[in-house]
């Protein structure tokens, strides 16, 4: 299955790719972005979520695309719900809680 991307005017949602390990890496380690995901890790821990983020799409066969974001997360909120997102449910990731968006698909994304 091929990764879904959505695009808006100011923001695009694809799939990853190499030359996204660099910006990945260091938004991964830097305490400031990591407030709602649990704090900073290393570049080899960070190189380790890359890949099995990269791979997931295609192992797991998972479909549309999904957000998880923190309650308190109003902008990313924000983002998500302007892109079409709607949440679908409620979950934990690194023991923080998530909301879970699911995006609609490239035909009926916002722009």
């Amino acid at each position: 299955m091929e990764t879904p991307s959505i695009e808006s005017g100011r923001l695009r949602l694809r799939g990853w790719r190499r030359e996204d390990f660099d910006p990945f890496a260091a938004l991964r380690g830097s305490p400031e972005d990591q407030a709602y995901t649990g704090g900073p890790v290393s570049r080899e821990r960070a190189w380790t979520e890359f890949c099995a983020k990269a791979g997931e799409w295609t192992v797991q066969d998972l479909g549309p695309l999904m957000s998880f974001v923190h309650p308190d997360n109003q902008a990313s909120r924000a983002v998500a719900e302007r892109l079409g997102a709607v949440v679908e449910g409620q979950g934990r990731l690194n023991g923080e809680p998530r909301l879970i968006y699911r995006h609609a698909g490239p035909e009926k994304a916002k722009g």
